[in-house]
């Protein structure tokens, strides 16, 4: 199978260290995944079937339409829309980090003269006060929060974990902390040197020490079917503390519900289903490490990239475009946005055009709409 070997000459410690830390690094660092502080343009708003329904001018960033609000990121101010894209709350007291988006109906913000972090609710009222460091979104009535020491370098972290009223179900005390499992209330801490599974969802709570020689690597690639571990080499492990996949791999590079990217010690970019079997990728098609939704993985052709389906082994979108950027969904089905050399726009899940490829930036379709930047 003939694959992309462009990440060949890394070593293979590098690459499992790599994967463990890259994407948690940029979470952790405020301001690494931050949409605010980008340049100033115009947006609009467009329908599922590309026709513009809204535009607003000079503003930094747009979040997706969720649980029927939009958040807006102006230079000086924050603006919340209703589904109608009409102002409910507006303010300047208040900035967005990465994630601008509602989410049960919770909205992590950043109070502009303390630098901290809480949460509001959809009518723009604070219902946890900013005295966080770092915030996540809320998930199953969760969400982390964390304190953190830069005095000195690496910094210091202590996480926590909260419910939507604020109240603390875990203690500010650990050094990482996932909520990848936390549909089944699993929670993946690391603590004095050992990884732990909480049960927050027993009382008291369940605790399950990893084995001796056992890591966990917290990553965003953990999901609701188990989380990367390393005991010599790196496997999935479930949420019961078993083995899912055993420690066979040297890197994981990502994952869907269909499976994930691979690195065999002397084979690259391999995919396998969920439970570490290999599915066999026609030879002329060079994956690449993304995977997408449910089935997809983008590939390479003549420097340009496409989609290819897992599930029937067949060329979804021919390799024309630039990137990748996004999956989702709107009214007549899934929706990719991808970037040409012009712009970006979307395309269906046959490449068929949606939009013309005329746009700055393309967000993902929720609700019914997507938010673009236009071009100057």
């Amino acid at each position: 199978m003939h694959h992309h070997y462009r990440k060949q000459c890394l070593s293979n410690r590098f690459i499992s260290f790599f994967i463990a830390s890259f994407f948690v690094v940029l979470s952790l660092f405020p301001g690494c995944m931050n949409a605010v502080g980008e340049e100033l343009g115009d947006w609009a708003v467009i329908n599922h079937e590309g026709r513009v329904v809204h535009t607003m001018e000079s503003v930094e960033h747009v979040g997706p339409l969720n649980e029927s609000i939009m958040l807006v990121q102006e230079k000086e101010s924050v603006r919340f829309l209703d589904k109608n894209f009409k102002t409910i709350f507006q303010s300047e007291r208040f900035s967005f980090p990465w994630i601008t988006w509602v989410s049960e109906g919770r909205i992590p913000y950043e109070d502009k003269e303390t630098r901290k972090y809480g949460f509001l609710d959809s009518e723009g009222n604070i219902v946890i006060q900013a005295e966080y460091d770092n915030a996540g979104i809320f998930v199953h009535g969760y969400a982390f929060v964390s304190f953190e020491d830069w005095k000195e370098l690496p910094p210091e972290y202590a996480y926590g974990l909260i419910d939507l009223d604020g109240n603390r179900v875990l203690p500010m005390e650990y050094g990482e902390l996932s909520l990848a499992g936390i549909s089944k209330g699993k929670v993946l801490v690391y603590k004095d040197r050992k990884n732990y599974i909480i049960d927050i969802s027993k009382q008291p709570h369940e605790i399950h020490q990893l084995d001796e020689g056992t890591s966990a690597v917290f990553t965003w690639i953990n999901s609701s079917y188990g989380f990367v571990f390393r005991n010599d080499g790196i496997g999935i492990m479930g949420w019961d503390g078993k083995e899912v996949i055993k420690p066979i791999f040297e890197a994981v590079w990502d994952r869907s519900p269909f499976g994930y990217i691979v690195n065999f010690e002397d084979e690259f970019f391999v995919i396998v289903d969920r439970n570490g079997n290999r599915v066999d990728v026609p030879e002329d098609i060079d994956i690449d490490i993304n995977l997408i939704g449910d089935s997809y993985v983008t590939y390479h052709e003549n420097g340009k990239v496409g989609v290819f389906d897992l599930s029937s082994l067949q060329v979804a979108i021919p390799a024309r475009y630039e990137s990748i950027l996004s999956l989702s969904h709107n009214k007549e089905g899934q929706v990719f946005a991808v970037e040409t050399e012009n712009g970006c726009g979307y395309v269906d899940a046959r490449g068929n055009e949606i939009t013309k490829m005329e746009y700055d930036k393309c967000t993902f379709f929720s609700e019914g709409y997507a938010a673009v930047k236009l071009k100057p």
